[in-house]
């Protein structure tokens, strides 16, 4: 009787060792199959490489919809990151209104530089300051606003400050700015001599829906006029 059982475990153990070397279980479901099979026939699960791309219908759907977001949103983020502005703003002329004793800030003229190959939305309003940097007495701070004379109005009536205007791609724009108010000295940081003023401006502009501010550090023509001389009976 012994003798009988010990030949079945004899015989049946090279079955089992042969059924173990010949199979494998799935990474998956953990279910036996075949050992050179590449998918599982149980769970539909693949074995190899592409058993990484095994995504749910959802979490397939989310990953395209982000995909979607961030090309969509690429121009955005490149600008964020890698845009270097294509605008400049040069200083020309600044007219000083010495008629009185209190001198004033007069008309400011600048050349508005767009190298974008897109329009872009200028602010009317130009904030500056003025220093004497060879005397160092003092900083005039002013800010002046763009007019134009509205075509459909009377001649010679009151100027019209818009709130903004644009400058096409790949243009530039002589503009002329006027004085709105000012805060120092104006004669000590100019004086009638006129060298030595640095002034430094900042322009605010809209370009693909962000704002950005063109700042210019010069030291442009600045016009005093003659003082009339108090002597003089011709006129």
């Amino acid at each position: 009787m012994n003798s009988n059982d010990d030949s079945e475990n004899v015989s049946a153990a090279p079955i089992a060792t042969r059924l173990t070397s010949e199979a494998k279980l799935c990474k998956y479901c953990q279910k036996s199959m075949p050992l050179k099979a590449t998918k599982c026939v149980e769970c539909d699960s693949w074995q190899n490489w592409r058993g990484a791309l095994n995504f749910s219908v959802p979490i397939l759907s989310l990953l395209l919809a982000l995909a979607t977001v961030v090309f969509s949103s690429g121009r955005e983020f490149y600008n964020s990151v890698f845009y270097s502005p294509k605008t400049y703003l040069l200083l020309s002329k600044l007219d000083i209104n010495n008629s009185r004793d209190t001198w004033a800030p007069g008309d400011l003229n600048v050349v508005i530089v767009n190298n974008e190959d897109e329009d872009i939305v200028v602010n009317s309003g130009l904030e500056c300051n003025a220093e004497n940097i060879e005397k160092r007495n003092g900083i005039l701070l002013f800010r002046l606003v763009r007019f134009y004379a509205d075509p459909n109005a009377d001649p010679g009536s009151a100027r019209v400050e818009p709130s903004s205007f644009i400058i096409k791609a790949n243009t530039q724009e002589a503009a002329k700015f006027s004085d709105v108010y000012w805060e120092g000295d104006v004669k000590a940081v100019i004086p009638s001599s006129t060298t030595g003023v640095q002034i430094t401006c900042r322009l605010n502009y809209f370009f693909g829906g962000k704002q950005f501010v063109m700042r210019r550090e010069d030291t442009p023509f600045i016009w005093v006029p003659p003082l009339p001389d108090p002597f003089d009976k011709s006129s």
